[in-house]
């Protein structure tokens, strides 16, 4: 059995961020301002194939959209300051899962995400004492690293409609294993993600 596949996630990310390690502290910083950032809610997508390998076990490999992220929010009684970072991955997670059931089933499963950096995005917007509001948006593509590779854990249900077709949804957690940043960046930076994933699969 081989099924196609295409999903929506919705992630509440975060990070680990830390002043740099690499040789004893040589490129360290403080953490400053960004020791506060919160949670940031983003969106990704992805399609691809399971197949049976026995029974109840299955392979699955695609190609995913992955976006990580963080936010910060500073307001005072005149002005403010916040902006929200964007992590951007094409990726292809390759996972093995175990899968109970027929017309519904229930599964979960283990493995990697290897990611290839496309792009950050950094929104900013603030408010100065005289009351002036004004945003901007800042990408690059310098100062990340080209590679970087996340343990993900799924489990989750599928229901098999008419014609073979299914729907399904289920919990993802994303964990980050290899540092955003350069070796010489002032920070560590390590991805976190707790989601949901709605999709659909169709049998090939």
């Amino acid at each position: 059995k081989t099924e196609f596949f295409g999903y929506a996630n919705w992630s509440r990310t975060t990070r680990r961020l830390a002043p740099n390690s690499a040789k004893n502290g040589l490129f360290a910083d403080s953490l400053g301002i960004r020791a506060d950032e919160l949670n940031l809610n983003v969106w990704s997508f992805g399609f691809g194939v399971r197949g049976e390998l026995a029974k109840t076990i299955w392979w699955q490999g695609g190609i995913s959209w992955i976006r990580n992220g963080e936010t910060f929010d500073f307001v005072t009684a005149d002005s403010s300051l916040s902006y929200q970072n964007y992590y951007n991955y094409v990726a292809m997670p390759l996972k093995i899962m175990y899968r109970y059931g027929n017309r519904v089933s229930v599964y979960g499963g283990i493995g990697f995400v290897p990611q290839m950096f496309f792009s950050f995005r950094e929104e900013r917007q603030w408010k100065t004492e005289t009351n002036f509001e004004d945003s901007e948006t800042i990408t690059a593509r310098n100062g990340f690293n080209s590679f970087v590779l996340s343990g993900v854990g799924n489990i989750g249900v599928q229901l098999r409609m008419n014609k073979g077709a299914s729907i399904f949804t289920e919990l993802e957690y994303r964990h980050q294993l290899t540092n955003s940043y350069e070796k010489t960046d002032s920070y560590e930076h390590f991805g976190r993600a707790i989601g949901l994933n709605i999709g659909f699969t169709y049998p090939l």
